[in-house]
């Protein structure tokens, strides 16, 4: 890739990602995250998550790590960081992954660069940067378990001799944490690492000793996460759920749509013409040469892994799960349409330019940055920079002010005005007229909260 389209990417890259980074600062807790901090502040770290998994799910890792980072900074600094964390955090992880799976050295020497364009990738495209990043509880129950995952992708696909003494004390953990994080990830590495312990002891390769081992700790920590009391009790507040046909026909159905959805991104389709004459050298250079059919084969293992993914949300409420969840699968799609036009070349006659024209590549990018600035998130992004995050801030701290008058004259029934500006991209759901959490009033020590409408200012005279 010429170095100039290298310099305009890494240029788009990074102005894709400042809108998120400048909104660090006005990111707020809203709904369960008052739940967790309820739940640490009255029975401890460890008692919370007892409780939640008594009472909620399964989710064991995800649990443990919430009430760790209420019980460090609550709501306080680990909000305004933790985004920042999570999104470096991805993007070291896709780096050591690539660096292990890249077929060339000039890929492997420039991991980062790449990563770093895969992330800002995901950050514009993603179903929802809210629930994905900004959302403590959105966001370590599912991103956390992502980079985990990849991590793991990296260790057990990284060359048998590499760390040895660390490999099975490293996958038992990571296997652990993915596991633990949430349903979605827990059927991925059933399937995925399941599928891996069979191929590597079929054709007797290196490594495959690991392979079982975190195969088998996936089966164990899977049955710890069904086994939750809480699982029942959750289960309990959809009743539209556990219906065989309809979640066969939905998650059937739904790929098709998510896969229509994601891939029109322009942005993905100018990293993937991009991508063409590396993919088309690499698959020239791979060992394996498959024949034509393995596409169609590929491309039902690809269905299928969007299937499996929807699968724990249909059948868990009968509908389609929340956009942090998707989150999830969206990782999963991007790494089979890379690995499908890998494969695409790895097949002879597998024509494409081993060069891209000027032209081209210029096209290329700019539809890259169409896709970062105008396809999802960085327009709306931008928008609540603007318009916003100014009047919200000012409501945010006027209803703090209220809260601590009230509280001082001491009123339990609190009555707080509603947002008339809210922030969609950093923060889930505001608390409105038709819905307070059941859990504001007991962090705030008083008995009930209302949420009322704004008074319009008074006409001056």
């Amino acid at each position: 890739m010429p170095r100039k389209t290298l310099r305009a990417l890494t240029a788009l890259c990074l102005l894709g990602a400042l809108p998120f980074v400048v909104l660090l600062p006005f990111n707020h807790p809203t709904v369960d995250d008052f739940a967790f901090a309820v739940e640490v502040a009255d029975n401890g770290p460890a008692g919370s998550v007892a409780s939640w998994y008594d009472t909620w799910s399964g989710r064991y890792f995800s649990f443990a790590l919430i009430a760790g980072l209420h019980g460090s900074g609550g709501l306080g600094w680990p909000y305004k960081v933790l985004p920042a964390v999570l999104f470096a955090a991805f993007w070291l992880a896709l780096t050591l992954l690539l660096r292990v799976i890249a077929p060339a050295a000039w890929l492997r020497r420039r991991a980062g660069l790449v990563a770093g364009i895969g992330a800002v990738l995901c950050l514009t495209a993603m179903p929802s940067t809210a629930q994905g990043l900004y959302w403590m509880a959105g966001s370590v129950t599912y991103t956390v378990g992502t980079i985990l995952a990849l991590l793991l992708a990296a260790l057990l696909l990284a060359p048998s001799g590499h760390g040895r003494v660390y490999r099975v004390p490293a996958g038992v953990f990571l296997t652990v944490g993915v596991v633990g994080s949430n349903e979605v990830l827990m059927v991925y590495a059933l399937l995925l690492i399941g599928a891996g312990a069979v191929f590597h002891q079929v054709r007797r390769r290196p490594g495959r000793g690991l392979w079982v081992v975190c195969f088998c700790t996936a089966a164990l920590c899977s049955i710890v996460v069904l086994l939750a009391p809480g699982n029942s009790l959750r289960l309990g507040l959809f009743p539209d759920g556990r219906d065989i046909p309809h979640t066969v026909g939905r998650c059937l159905l739904m790929p098709w749509v998510l896969f229509a959805r994601w891939s029109i991104n322009p942005a993905l389709l100018g990293l993937t013409v991009l991508a063409l004459p590396l993919l088309s050298k690499w698959g020239r250079r791979a060992a394996y040469r498959p024949r034509r059919r393995a596409l169609l084969v590929y491309g039902l293992i690809w269905y299928g892994l969007l299937a499996a993914g929807l699968l724990p949300g249909y059948w868990g409420t009968g509908h389609l799960m929340p956009r942090r969840g998707l989150n999830v699968v969206y990782v999963v799609h991007l790494a089979c349409w890379f690995g499908f036009w890998f494969l695409r070349h790895s097949v002879r006659p597998a024509p494409a330019p081993r060069s891209l024209s000027r032209r081209v590549a210029v096209l290329a990018t700019i539809a890259v940055g169409l896709g970062f600035a105008g396809f999802r998130h960085w327009r709306h992004a931008a928008w609540d920079l603007a318009v916003n995050v100014p009047v919200h801030e000012r409501q945010v701290a006027e209803r703090e002010e209220l809260i601590r008058e009230q509280v001082a004259a001491g009123r339990q029934d609190l009555e707080l005005p509603e947002f008339t500006h809210f922030p969609f991209s950093v923060c889930y759901s505001p608390l409105t007229q038709d819905y307070v959490s059941s859990w504001y009033p007991r962090f705030l020590g008083v008995r009930s909260v209302s949420i009322v409408p704004r008074k319009p200012p008074a006409a001056v005279r």
